[in-house]
């Protein structure tokens, strides 16, 4: 795990090395254990790497026997071994033990095909000095982040905005498009960024780079429909156990000792049973705990913890109201906002753990791969109003029993009939954020925003089922786009690398085998995770309802604000800063605050981008 950044000129002049150490500089937190650079005619190469793999001779920039390719990468390639015994056997030479070395050794062998061959989480640039040419990977489902700029005298590329942010020719103005995304649908899509000049490389993709000539796309996909290739149902829950297991298997490979993420719930308990198969026992596993027990999903039932069957040593890491105080921090490694704080409480998690372990197995992707979350129960429901007139649907969404009980639904109600970007984003983004979004703009930003821009959304594939168009703009857009990049943010920030078993890419195109009248079933989320499950973790927690864990900061917004939050909500910051309207700042704060509706997520986007502008505009400090 590691963090990465560079350039590719234009031109062949060499670039300057003190620019590329300033971007490295910035990526030390992903990174303490070794800095490396490489710089020759036309490229430039940075590396900060946390040694989890080949502690002796793993150090990067790797080049490949004959100096002709170099490479730096962050992430872990799981499949390496085999891979390795694999191009031995064709006349590769090796000269490290190190997981990265086999990218070299495949770029040699198979060009930019090489990616394909790749089992793991990746972000990294290989440089081949015979082609001038600079190759850009990120792996099929985002875990590990890659930002990149093209400027007049070439491309820059880094794990995190805020290094590309040192290059003085870089603007940072806004892309207003990306701030209305953030208001409607939770978080900002990739390739956007809030930045005009930074983008994000997109999960499964690559961008190969020569000369100021750009060739870019994606190298995967992932293939919903399982009519043609759907597996038996009797032999597809031996089928996911057993390469769950070989994934969680593969996913423990490493020359450092390897944590666990153990919440109350089925994803991480089956992740932490099937590593009690493979490691040394017994496990440390971290687990987070809430001050306010409204929110703690450990209250009032047990963990596999508390079972003695299996060898495990909790370690409880506690979430406390003060620990608003920790936004700006958050902010600053997350770098787009989101419209929750989440993020926090996954900070907290990932200081715990990293104070004795530098890997750590999670849970996050088998909501999106078993399609868990409460919305496709929503959308179920809510299908059956899709053939009334929009007329008719509105009627209804302005009824006051559901517009003020359930806003959500009304905002779904009166959005397109067909599952595409814009009704995902009315199924899982902020409640009622179009109706307010007008009047919460300032009026200079208001008409470049454009609000929602149907035509530059992301085009999905036309699979004629609801549920598998919600499940391929889970996986492909908030999963990717969201959840592995806060989990990224938060862990690195620490010095941490979380793993995501459930995100091989051989068990998710295995359970893409699933016959959709298997995928969900109302009350029956998952059920052929939990069938695969069986013996493996007790019943009491195989069969037990999802518990959807959010940190409590709409409560945080009803207590006593903290200093930054008081400031980032006065008149005078908000006019300064020019992005909102402060009447309607401070009528959802009043009303939010005395109970007349909940405008928690609207007003933690807000927060956000005054946070956002505070630390990436304006230059401050995160203290």
């Amino acid at each position: 795990m590691c963090g990465i950044c560079g350039m590719a000129l234009n031109n062949t002049i060499k670039p300057d090395k003190k620019v590329l150490d300033v971007m490295n500089r910035t990526l030390v937190h992903r990174g303490p254990d070794q800095e490396g650079t490489y710089t020759s005619h036309g490229v430039g190469l940075g590396i900060r790497r946390l040694a989890i793999v080949d502690l002796k001779t793993g150090d990067q920039p790797i080049s490949s026997e004959n100096d002709h390719c170099v490479v730096v990468c962050n992430g872990e390639i799981y499949n390496a071994p085999e891979l390795r015994q694999t191009l031995t056997a064709r006349g590769h030479s090796f000269k490290t033990t190190s997981d990265v070395e086999v990218i070299i050794h495949l770029w040699e062998q198979y060009g930019k095909d090489c990616i394909n061959h790749l089992r793991g989480m990746f972000a990294f640039a290989l440089w081949d000095t015979r082609q001038k040419s600079l190759l850009l990977a990120r792996d099929r489902f985002g875990i590990k982040p890659l930002y990149y700029s093209i400027l007049p005298d070439g491309l820059y590329f880094a794990s995190e905005q805020k290094a590309l942010l040192t290059i003085p020719s870089l603007s940072r103005n806004m892309d207003f498009l990306s701030l209305s995304e953030l208001f409607t649908l939770g978080f900002v899509a990739s390739p956007k960024t809030l930045f005009a000049e930074i983008r994000q490389l997109e999960h499964s993709h690559y961008l190969l780079f020569n000369q100021g000539v750009v060739q870019s796309g994606p190298y995967w996909s992932l293939n919903l429909m399982p009519e043609k290739n759907s597996a038996p149902i009797d032999q597809l829950p031996h089928m996911i156990d057993e390469k769950l297991a070989e994934s969680v298997n593969i996913h423990t490979r490493s020359d450092v000792p390897v944590a666990a993420w153990l919440s109350a719930g089925v994803d991480s308990s089956a992740v932490v049973a099937y590593m009690l198969q493979h490691v040394p026992h017994p496990i440390d596993v971290y687990s987070l705990s809430y001050e306010e027990k409204s929110v703690d999903e450990f209250y009032k039932q047990r963990t596999l913890a508390d079972f003695p069957d299996y060898a495990i040593r909790l370690n409880k890491v506690v979430c406390h109201d003060r620990d608003f105080n920790l936004f700006p921090q958050s902010v600053w490694h997350c770098e787009d906002p989101f419209t929750s704080a989440a993020e926090i409480s996954r900070l907290i998690l990932s200081r715990g753990t990293a104070s004795k372990y530098k890997v750590v197995l999670t849970g996050e992707g088998a909501d999106e791969v078993f399609a868990g979350y409460p919305w496709y129960r929503g959308e179920k429901l809510l299908r059956y109003f899709q053939f009334l007139p929009p007329p008719i649907r509105h009627l209804i969404a302005d009824l006051p029993v559901v517009k003020n009980r359930f806003a959500g639904a009304a905002q779904v109600l009166k959005g397109p009939p067909k599952m595409g970007l814009e009704r995902f984003s009315r199924l899982i983004g902020p409640p009622a954020s179009r109706k307010w979004l007008p009047a919460l703009l300032s009026a200079q930003l208001l008409d470049k925003s454009r609000l929602w821009d149907t035509k530059e959304a992301k085009q999905i594939p036309d699979y004629h089922s609801s549920l598998l168009s919600l499940q391929h703009l889970d996986i492909n857009v908030r999963l990717c786009d969201a959840i592995v990049r806060h989990l990224d943010r938060m862990t690195m920030a620490c010095s941490l690398e979380a793993r995501v078993p459930f995100l091989d890419h051989e068990l998710v195109e295995l359970c893409c085998r699933i016959p959709i009248s298997q995928r969900y079933r109302i009350g029956q989320e998952k059920m052929m995770l939990r069938k695969s499950l069986k013996g493996k973790i007790p019943e009491e927690i195989r069969l037990r309802r999802k518990y959807s864990m959010t940190t409590p900061f709409q409560k945080w917004l009803r207590n006593d604000l903290p200093d930054f939050a008081r400031l980032m909500f006065s008149k005078t910051m908000i006019e300064k800063k020019g992005y909102f309207n402060f009447e309607t700042v401070e009528s959802m704060l009043k009303m939010h605050r005395q109970g007349g509706g909940d405008y928690a997520r609207l007003l933690m986007a807000v927060l956000g981008i005054q946070v956002w502008d505070e630390l990436f505009v304006q230059g401050k400090t995160a203290e």
